[in-house]
């Protein structure tokens, strides 16, 4: 499992007020919790190739209702172990809570290509759909 110190979009999920993290004795392990509903939160990071990449860009800007029905119809891209798109998430275990933020490699580092965007209750389950 990914650090939040790790992710580009670390700083973000931590600076959500829903949000708690909490470090261990010496740091070695953390906590993310989502405070409403008490639910731990997991890190997700997925790559993709150019193709899917892009295509993850276009469903990240919809409107949730048509990125629903472009999943349904295209199913969702597909991760590869490496490529040039970065998918950086921040999933609740109970899946009321999802943030997530897309990056492009470049000049050596990763830029954002979308914001973060916050997903909470029956939106975040819907947007999880994106997780595969």
């Amino acid at each position: 499992m990914a650090k939040i110190k790790s992710l580009e979009m670390g700083k973000s999920i931590a600076n959500n007020p829903h949000i708690r993290v909490s470090k261990s004795l010496f740091g070695l392990s953390e906590s993310i919790v989502y405070e409403p509903t008490g639910s731990r939160v997991r890190l997700i990071v997925i790559d993709y190739e150019q193709s899917d990449g892009d295509r993850m860009a276009r469903l990240m800007a919809q409107p949730l209702d048509k990125m629903a029905r472009d999943i349904i119809e295209r199913g969702v891209p597909k991760g590869k172990a490496i490529g040039n798109y970065r998918l950086e998430a921040a999933q609740s275990a109970d899946g009321q809570f999802l943030m997530m933020q897309l990056f492009q490699f470049g000049d050596f580092q990763y830029h954002p290509v979308s914001d973060a965007i916050v997903f909470e209750g029956e939106a975040a389950l819907e947007a999880a759909k994106l997780l595969g």
